[in-house]
């Protein structure tokens, strides 16, 4: 069998893939082209106030959010790359309120009022859906020795009695990240319950508990978070992957659950409260004792 290099020298002597290569880079620019001209019309239809704030939240959350946060569910994210996801999607929204940025500033509108007015989900919230999506499908259909399994690996996993140790020099920025993602979970629900004091309807303490155990996770243990998405999945939907810890109604249409996960959000905890409590690491321990 060819190699790459032999078979691109064989096929790049005639003529006949030169002209392939061409018609390629001919219409890579010709889709650019139309890209970039459905995006000036949509910024122009913006501007214009001709489309309705609904079907502006619409074409927000159905093309520019599914493109904007295309594979952020694999990818290693700080909050300084949340922060650029941000900023990109402020444009927008300032774009939706036909203001500038000198606007927003002059007149002291914050990116979280614009996302309040428009019930619209932050960045990290999007992206922390997509995540806790993403690793929903990974537990519950890949094979134990699949590639997207060694995403999971901080430092290593039992599966089932059968240690998988991590290879040599593998990195673990994204086991961080899943780490954070879990983490900022269970706070926002010790905030909804415990501080703000909400009901909910079902053990919370537990539940916090096994989102912060992700280090040395054992597959058999009944404190893990993996656990829930085998024993509890519909738990997993509601309440990690979409933040929605207020009682579910037994008469509730898929309809409504729908409309209600697109305008309600889990609760973000205020930074300050954050500092005022000695931070996450003090916050951290607080949560793990919960009696």
């Amino acid at each position: 069998m060819e190699d790459g290099y032999d078979l691109w020298k064989s096929t790049n002597s005639s003529g006949a893939s030169s002209r392939t290569i061409l018609k390629l880079m001919k219409r890579s620019r010709i889709a650019e082209t139309q890209c970039s001209g459905i995006c000036n019309n949509t910024k122009m239809q913006f501007h214009q106030n001709t489309l309705s704030l609904a079907f502006k939240k619409i074409i927000v959350r159905v093309c520019l959010d599914e493109s904007l946060f295309y594979g952020a569910e694999t990818m290693t994210l700080t909050t300084q790359h949340i922060k650029a996801y941000e900023s990109a999607r402020l444009f927008v929204l300032r774009t939706m309120r036909r203001i500038t940025r000198m606007d927003q500033n002059y007149h002291h509108i914050s990116g979280t009022r614009m996302l309040n007015e428009n019930r619209m989900a932050t960045c990290g919230e999007k992206i922390r859906r997509r995540t806790f999506g993403f690793w929903k499908k990974i537990i519950s259909k890949a094979p134990l020795l699949s590639p997207e399994r060694m995403l999971m690996g901080m430092p290593y996993i039992l599966w089932d009695d059968q240690v998988f140790q991590q290879e040599v020099g593998r990195a673990r920025n994204y086991a961080k990240t899943m780490t954070r993602y879990l983490t900022e979970r269970a706070l926002q629900l010790y905030y909804y319950t415990e501080i703000l004091g909400k009901l909910v309807d079902f053990d919370h303490k537990a539940l916090i508990k096994q989102l912060l155990r992700f280090e040395k996770t054992d597959r058999t243990s009944q404190e893990n978070w993996m656990r829930i998405i085998k024993v509890s999945p519909k738990q997993w939907d509601w309440v990690i992957k979409y933040g929605q810890f207020e009682p579910e109604g037994e008469e509730t249409t898929e309809k409504e659950k729908r409309k209600k996960r697109q305008n309600t959000f889990a609760p973000e905890v205020p930074t300050g409260w954050i500092q005022q409590n000695g931070g996450m690491t003090a916050l951290r321990q607080r949560m793990r004792n919960l009696a």
